[in-house]
């Protein structure tokens, strides 16, 4: 906003009426007037009318953002129309000064939305404002179009020239309370001199106070004036009645509108009504089929729970069957791992006796070459010997043929041995292999039983959840 600028003070010199403080120091007029307490402004104007002539300033760091008169703020409010007589009496100036933004009294008063009487009586105050343009160029006019509701009456009003309110005496404006009375059809008929009505002869009503005589002219032999005050007032006139017209009309078409919206509603919810019933008709059997559906699935459910049990008590049996079949496996490898040990021990004894019999048979071929050596030995003295030794000889032979008998019976048996030991080597090492494998087996059967199992039970866990939701569901 820009700062105010000290040629745009028309009034009477600041000596005189200085400006007032808006935060700290505003006339009273100016509070009455922003609490819209128009019947106290009109008594404080009686007692202090030079208020409104001063300027209530607002500043913001020593800038002044707002300057106005109370006529200025009144019109921003709404006024009523005595208030707006009250200060253009108490300030015939008021209605010529222009605010920081250039805006006249007038300009604030069509921009707020004020009532054609009170835009009538600026307008009588100051012709010339209805061609006075604000900062922005903007006219009366341009105010009452952009405003929230402009008034048909009010842009005709202001289409006029100046010179058409400069040609009519100040005299013959109509007081509010005439105005009003005549508006509502309230006037009274006109008296003659003795105070008769001259609609009804005969009758009296009494006088009526001085301010309710209908307005005169300056000179009673100024025929035009008479004219211009008749004209006036038929003007006055044709605009409330024409204004009251349209606003008959608007209230007709608004219950029209609003009948045929409330028949239109009627028809909607009736719509909506049906509509709601065939949904809760449609939800309902979709309730009862669900409901069906439930029953049934908890029937197959149960079912399937049972053969599920049943399941798992025939896994279980057969579990227990195949770990006693294991356990009975281990005792017997164990026998068997035991045997095998025992047999090993005989054959290291029988290792140990073949052993002392290859000892023995090695002595007995020692003795064996000894005495062939001495049959040699012998046979060449034979002829020296004679029968003894012979007899000798022959011993020598028979013992000797006795060791070799013992010799071969002792190969025999070592033979024999050793393949009993090959035997039973053979078996043991079969039959620690059968029972790896064989408990290999049990036990992956065991690892099969216990992963089926554990399905199982996932089945079943996740079959009772089901179970609970139907159940939630039923209820």
């Amino acid at each position: 906003m820009p700062a105010y600028n000290e040629s745009q003070r028309t009034g009477p010199p600041e000596e005189a009426y200085p400006d007032a403080d808006y935060f700290t120091s505003p006339t009273r007029i100016f509070k009455l007037i922003q609490q819209r307490r128009w019947d106290d402004a009109i008594s404080h104007l009686r007692q202090a009318p030079d208020e409104a002539k001063r300027w209530v300033v607002r500043k913001y760091d020593k800038e002044v953002t707002m300057r106005r008169l109370p006529i200025h703020e009144a019109c921003i409010r709404g006024p009523t129309v005595s208030v707006v007589v009250a200060l253009i009496d108490a300030n015939r100036h008021g209605v010529k000064e222009q605010d920081l933004n250039g805006r006249l009294p007038l300009h604030h008063a069509c921009a707020k939305g004020a009532t054609p009487d009170v835009v009538l009586k600026l307008v009588y105050a100051y012709p010339n404002s209805i061609d006075a343009q604000d900062k922005y160029g903007k006219t009366a006019l341009d105010c009452v179009k952009e405003s929230i509701n402009p008034s048909e009456r009010l842009m005709k009003l202001l289409q006029k020239r100046p010179s058409h309110f400069m040609n009519m005496s100040p005299e013959l404006q109509v007081d509010e309370d005439q105005y009003n009375r005549k508006s509502r059809g309230l006037e009274s008929p006109a008296r003659n001199s003795r105070g008769y009505s001259n609609s009804q002869p005969g009758s009296f009503e009494s006088p009526r106070p001085r301010g309710f005589e209908s307005p005169k002219p300056r000179y009673s032999s100024d025929r035009h004036s008479m004219d211009e005050a008749a004209r006036h007032k038929q003007m006055i006139t044709e605009a409330t009645i024409s204004g009251l017209e349209n606003e008959l009309h608007k209230v007709n078409k608004m219950l029209e509108e609003k009948t045929k919206s409330e028949e239109d509603l009627q028809n909607s919810l009736q719509q909506l009504r049906l509509q709601k019933e065939d949904e809760t008709k449609t939800l309902q059997d979709e309730v009862a089929k669900e409901k069906a559906f439930r029953n049934a699935d908890a029937t197959a459910f149960n079912e399937e729970k049972m053969i599920i049990k049943q399941k798992v008590e025939g896994i279980e049996k057969e579990s227990k069957d195949k770990s006693e079949e294991i356990t009975l496996l281990k005792t017997l490898l164990e026998k068997s791992q035991g045997g095998a040990s025992s047999a090993q021990i005989d054959l290291i004894q029988e290792r140990e006796k073949v052993k002392d019999l290859l000892d023995k048979v090695s002595s007995l071929e020692s003795e064996a070459s000894t005495l062939r050596s001495e049959v040699a030995s012998t046979k060449e003295n034979a002829s020296i010997a004679g029968d003894e030794q012979q007899q000798i000889i022959q011993g020598l032979e028979d013992k000797l043929a006795e060791f070799v008998e013992l010799m071969a019976d002792a190969e025999a048996s070592l033979l024999e041995k050793g393949k009993q030991v090959k035997v039973a080597n053979a078996e043991i090492e079969a039959t620690n292999e059968s029972m790896m494998t064989l408990e290999a087996e049990k036990q992956q059967e065991i690892d099969d039983l216990h992963s089926h199992l554990e399905e199982l039970e996932d089945v079943i866990a996740d079959l009772e959840q089901r179970l609970k939701e139907s159940e939630k569901y039923r209820n």
